[in-house]
């Protein structure tokens, strides 16, 4: 669809393979931060359940992954902007107690 609307999104420009491959790179490099900071600063050990949500970052992975190209991938849409809010105010909650 966004082809058809002349819109150059990534996956238009670059394909579906690579969509799937930079929305599994996000979901990891999200869940790899946590690690990372707690290896380099371990005063916030609270900060490693920002980790979790990989869980349903993989989960809408494979969803993306199953879902044919259409409206129904906007439902997984809304999904990962949840998921995002999730992310960002558990990370800030968990760094700061």
């Amino acid at each position: 669809e966004d082809r058809l609307a002349d819109k150059k999104t990534i996956v238009v420009r670059f394909g579906h393979h690579f969509g799937f491959f930079s929305y599994g790179l996000a979901v990891i490099g999200a869940a790899a931060i946590p690690l990372a900071l707690f290896g380099l600063q371990s005063d916030h050990p609270w900060v490693l359940l920002t980790c979790l949500t990989a869980v349903p970052g993989l989960v809408q992975l494979r969803t993306l992954i199953k879902t044919p190209p259409g409206p129904a991938l906007n439902t997984l849409l809304g999904a990962t902007a949840r998921l995002l809010l999730i992310y960002s105010i558990l990370f800030s909650v968990t760094w700061n107690l």
